[in-house]
């Protein structure tokens, strides 16, 4: 049976227009169960396939929060071991009286003092004390934030926004102000600046004679504890004062006169331009005459007892024109303006011939 009155024939019930109409209701209601059955199991697969992928997700945070917590601990132990060695490293500083930096010259590692180096600057000694107490605080803050830090990342307490971290605060915000007011006060010393002129006379050589420049040799002396400085080199010492080196500059300039002179320029920095032209005099060079050679000291020496106020000298060779003058290797590294008409380079100067002519010096000796 297929068709509806086929099915009516075969259950042996009349084929009229109302049992069709009833054969026809139920078949629409069991496609409706079915539809509903295997909506019920498709929500039922859902269901399952939801919990499956909430149960995954859950397992993946859980596994991610265990390894954020492992990889907190272990930067947590890292940042406390750091702090602790810096901790010790300060420490060590501190009670030795600030020597406990290595520095290394000439393949040589030495000890110096950042007192003693800083006394070179601070006139007053007071004001030393409380710049060197101000560092210490500003330098130990970071170092107990560190600490702070790491042992946060191990309790997982908060020390940061604590009272630790307030007093670490106040600690480094001291140390700063302490800093700032005694660097301030030391570079009210540099506000004027003074200048004084030596001139230096020169025998003078024959007129074929050529004036032969030369650095002094061994002119800088090979001591433990130096520490450079922009064009200074310090030395330091324990139980002395610290030694200052210069470098000194080297100009040439053509004579207004027949004679061949030098002339010295020192200048210094002070509070006041009274005191800054008594700093530049106790600025210390040397120059020696032999015959037609004429030696130069490149870096110059500080009276004892002077404080570093960017004391310079400058040597200024005049050269009448018509003379001549060589220049002896290491002179090249004092040049700071030796004109000449073929424009060479400083370190291209060394070791030839050099007329003084109408606009500045003229190799006599250059291969063309």
């Amino acid at each position: 049976a297929e068709s509806t009155a086929e099915k009516l024939q075969m259950r042996g019930e009349p084929v009229n227009i109302s049992n069709i109409e009833k054969s026809i209701r139920e078949e629409i209601n069991r496609l409706q169960g079915k539809t509903g059955e295997f909506a019920q199991k498709a929500r039922n697969s859902g269901s399952s396939a939801t919990n499956f992928l909430n149960e995954f997700f859950e397992s993946l945070l859980r596994l991610l929060r265990q390894i954020v917590a492992f990889m907190g601990k272990s930067l947590g132990i890292f940042f406390l071991g750091l702090g602790s060695v810096l901790l010790l490293v300060w420490l060590s500083i501190v009670l030795s009286g600030g020597y406990g930096i290595n520095i290394s010259t000439n393949d040589e590692v030495s000890n110096f003092s950042i007192q003693t180096f800083l006394s070179a600057f601070f006139s007053d000694p007071d004001h030393l004390k409380i710049f060197l107490t101000g560092l210490a605080m500003f330098t130990i803050a970071p170092i107990i934030s560190l600490l702070l830090f790491g042992l946060r990342l191990i309790t997982r307490k908060g020390l940061l926004s604590g009272w630790p971290a307030t007093v670490n605060g106040t600690v480094f915000t001291i140390g700063l102000i302490l800093m700032v007011v005694t660097a301030a006060l030391m570079l009210t010393e540099f506000k004027s600046k003074g200048k004084i002129i030596e001139p230096v006379g020169l025998l003078q050589p024959a007129v074929s004679d050529t004036l032969e420049v030369k650095i002094l040799q061994d002119a800088l002396p090979q001591l433990k504890n130096q520490v450079d400085f922009d064009n200074w080199k310090f030395y330091l010492d324990e139980e002395e004062p610290p030694f200052m080196l210069g470098e000194a500059d080297l100009e040439v300039r053509k004579s207004d006169n027949d004679q061949i002179r030098v002339q010295v320029t020192k200048q210094a920095r002070a509070e006041t331009k009274k005191s800054a032209i008594t700093s530049a005099s106790g600025i210390n060079t040397f120059l020696k005459q032999e015959n037609n050679v004429l030696w130069m000291n490149p870096y110059f020496t500080l009276k004892n007892g002077l404080k570093w106020r960017n004391q310079h000298a400058i040597f200024t060779l005049f050269v009448p024109e018509g003379k001549f003058v060589r220049f002896h290797p290491g002179t090249s590294e004092m040049f700071t303006d030796v004109p000449n008409i073929q424009n060479f380079e400083e370190e291209e100067l060394e070791m030839e011939v050099w007329k003084m002519g109408k606009d500045g010096l003229e190799c006599q000796s250059c291969v063309t």
